[in-house]
C-alpha cells in the first residue's frame, strides 16, 4: 500500500493532504478501497466499518504518515493518550486530540469546563481540535448575553492556547473591530444608526481576550474595552514582528471615564551587536527622560458638549474625560530591529479605558 501512495501522489502533484481528512473524491483519486479517514473515524476493510478512533494506532496510522496531521474523537482516556503520544513519536504536535463542546462523553462535561480537558491534552504536549463551539450561542438563553458567553468560554481556554505572532512589514493599523454592530463611528463621532454585519470588515485583533465596545467607537462599529481590577492591570494587546530600519511612529486613540492613569509598553529588539531588548514606556501624562522617545503631539478629535459646565470646567471634562484622545509617540531606536510587543499598565486599580485605535508606521 506504501508504494500505491507513493506513486499515486507523484503523480497527482495537485493533490495535496493537508485538510487532515481523506475525502470521497481523494478516495477515488487515489484508487484506495481500503482507508477513508475523517475527523476521528476510520473505515477499515472492504466492509466500510465505522470506528470512531480516540488514539493514533495502527488502524489510522497509515492516514497519518501521508498527510499533515490527524483529528482524534473526543472520547478519549489518559491510556489512549498516552498510546497517541508514543505512536506519534518527533510528529506529537501533529495529533490534535479532540475536545468536544457539547459534552458527549468528553473529560470534563464541556461546556465551561472545556479548559479541563484543555489542561489534560496539554499534560501530553498533544495538539487539540475543539469541536461544537458553537456551543455558546445555540444553548444560551434569552435573559444571557452571546458575547459574555463567548468572552468567559475563550478567556477560560486562553491558558492552553497557542499565540500567533502578527508579522508586519511597515504599517500596523487596527481599530479592533470585529465585523458587526449597532452604529458606525468615523473618528469618533456617530455617523450612522444602522445595524452592519460584514465579517470582511474585521480588524486585527489583540492577543488577549477583551470585551467589546458597541455602544462606542473611533472608527468602525465599535472599539475595544479594557476593564481594570486590582487583580488585572496589566494587558497584552499584540504580539509583533514589525521591521524597522530607523525609527518608527505608534498612535493610539483612547476614552476614559476617569483620569488617564496608564502607560503604554513597547517591547524591541535590536540587531545590534549584541541583539539587546530593549523596552520604551510612552506615558499619557507625563514625558520621559529617555532621548530616543520624543511625545509628537496630543490631538482631540471629538469634543461632547458639556451644557451645565463653566468654560473651565469644560476644558478639563475635555482633557481628562469622556473624549477621544489620540497621542502620537516618535521612537528612535539605536540600532535597526523589531517590535515585538505592545502592552499597556494601570496604576490605578478601578479603571475603565476604551481603545479605538492602534497604528505602528515605519521608517517614515
Amino acid at each position: 500500500m506504501e508504494n500505491l501512495l507513493h506513486k499515486k501522489l507523484e503523480i497527482s502533484s495537485s493533490l495535496r493532504l493537508n485538510s487532515f481528512a481523506l475525502t470521497v473524491e481523494h478516495k477515488k483519486m487515489l484508487e484506495l478501497d481500503e482507508i477513508a479517514c475523517g475527523g476521528g473515524a476510520v473505515t477499515v476493510g472492504g466492509e466500510g466499518e465505522l470506528k470512531w478512533q480516540n488514539e493514533l494506532n495502527e488502524s489510522n496510522k497509515d492516514f497519518f504518515k501521508y498527510s499533515d496531521g490527524i483529528f482524534l474523537n473526543y472520547n478519549w482516556t489518559d491510556e489512549t493518550l498516552q498510546k497517541s503520544l508514543q505512536n506519534a513519536g518527533v510528529r506529537k504536535h501533529d495529533v490534535y486530540v479532540g475536545v468536544d463542546v457539547f459534552g458527549r462523553g468528553c473529560f470534563g462535561g464541556g461546556g465551561f469546563n472545556c479548559d479541563l480537558a484543555m489542561e489534560k491534552v496539554r499534560k501530553f504536549d498533544l495538539s487539540a481540535a475543539i469541536f461544537g463551539h458553537g456551543w455558546t450561542h445555540e444553548t444560551k438563553q434569552e435573559t444571557e448575553s452571546f458575547h459574555e458567553r463567548e468572552l468567559l468560554f475563550w478567556s477560560k481556554l486562553k491558558p492552553y492556547l497557542y499565540t500567533n505572532v502578527l508579522v508586519v512589514d511597515k504599517t500596523l493599523n487596527t481599530t479592533f473591530n470585529n465585523g458587526y454592530g449597532k452604529f458606525q463611528y468615523e473618528n469618533g463621532r456617530k455617523v450612522e444608526n444602522a445595524v452592519h454585519y460584514n465579517l470582511s470588515k474585521q480588524s486585527i485583533q489583540t492577543n488577549s481576550t477583551h470585551e467589546f465596545e458597541y455602544e462606542d467607537g473611533f472608527n468602525g462599529t465599535g472599539c475595544l474595552k479594557l476593564r481594570q481590577s486590582e487583580q488585572n492591570k496589566d494587558h497584552i494587546l499584540l504580539l509583533t514582528h514589525v521591521k524597522v530600519q530607523k525609527e518608527f511612529k505608534l498612535t493610539i486613540a483612547t476614552k476614559c471615564s476617569t483620569t488617564y492613569d496608564y502607560s503604554i509598553s513597547v517591547l524591541y529588539e535590536s540587531e545590534g551587536p549584541q541583539e539587546q531588548k530593549h523596552k520604551f514606556i510612552l506615558k499619557k501624562e507625563e514625558k520621559t527622560n529617555d532621548n530616543e522617545l520624543q511625545d509628537f503631539s496630543s490631538t482631540i478629535i471629538y469634543e461632547p458638549e458639556y451644557s451645565n459646565a463653566s468654560h473651565k470646567q469644560h476644558k478639563k471634562l475635555i482633557w481628562f474625560k469622556d473624549t477621544w484622545d489620540v497621542r502620537v509617540f516618535n521612537i528612535c531606536p539605536k540600532y535597526k530591529g523589531f517590535v515585538t510587543q505592545i502592552r499597556m499598565t494601570f496604576a490605578s486599580e478601578t479603571l475603565d479605558l476604551l481603545l479605538g485605535e492602534l497604528k505602528i508606521v515605519t521608517d517614515v
